[in-house]
């Protein structure tokens, strides 16, 4: 079975794949932690879209884990990665302005 058979097979279990990697990295998918669950939406963003497959989101996850430690030691802060972001994107970087969450949820 080649890759792109294996992600068709794959196709309506990603949900449940990426939460169980999730769950086995140590993420919280609660809401114990909003970069948690900001990052889980990122991971699967790029699972889904972009094809990143487990490696790739594992080393996206460590990156993710020494970024955070590197905030909490004040080594960088979020307006410095807004300033990098703006520099690469010509403006200031806020992919979300807002959030309309459905009723009920």
């Amino acid at each position: 079975m080649n890759r792109e058979q294996r992600r068709r097979l794959a196709k309506g279990k990603n949900a449940e794949i990426l939460f169980q990697q999730a769950q086995s990295q140590g993420m919280s998918i609660g809401s114990e932690s909003g970069f948690n669950d900001g990052f889980l939406m990122v991971a699967f963003i790029l699972h889904e879209k972009f094809g990143f497959g487990k490696v790739r989101l594992e080393r996206l996850m460590e990156e993710g884990t020494k970024l955070l430690s590197a905030l909490g030691s004040k080594h960088i802060s979020f307006e410095d990665m807004e300033d990098v972001m703006e520099e690469i994107y010509g403006r200031k970087f806020r992919p979300i302005d807002e959030i309309t969450m459905p009723k009920g949820a």
